[in-house]
């Protein structure tokens, strides 16, 4: 059975009635590695999430003020991208 990632809303909603500080990652292959590492640290206590991609990640960091009173990190990966595509990535983000 294929795991659903909750909503902008849900993970906003379920921000905002959280206690524990949360980290929210990009998507599930992050999530796996921050569980992890969340695994192998004695009595954790942060809250990981998977937003369900970038554009959510960035989407739940937006409505920030709807859960200000909950210390959150967002962690988002570095978008790689080989030399020969590089100059056509800056061409399109500054069209």
């Amino acid at each position: 059975m294929p795991k659903l990632d909750m909503t902008v809303d849900e993970l906003v909603a379920t921000l905002g009635r959280s206690q524990l500080p949360t980290v929210i990652v990009e998507g599930e292959i992050d999530i796996q590695i921050y569980r992890w590492m969340e695994e192998s640290v004695s009595n954790p206590k942060v809250d990981i999430q998977s937003a369900g991609g970038r554009n959510n990640l960035l989407l739940v960091y937006e409505r920030r003020d709807e859960y200000a009173h909950l210390p959150v990190a967002f962690v988002a990966d570095r978008v790689y991208l080989p030399p020969m595509f590089r100059q056509l990535y800056l061409f399109i983000k500054v069209q």
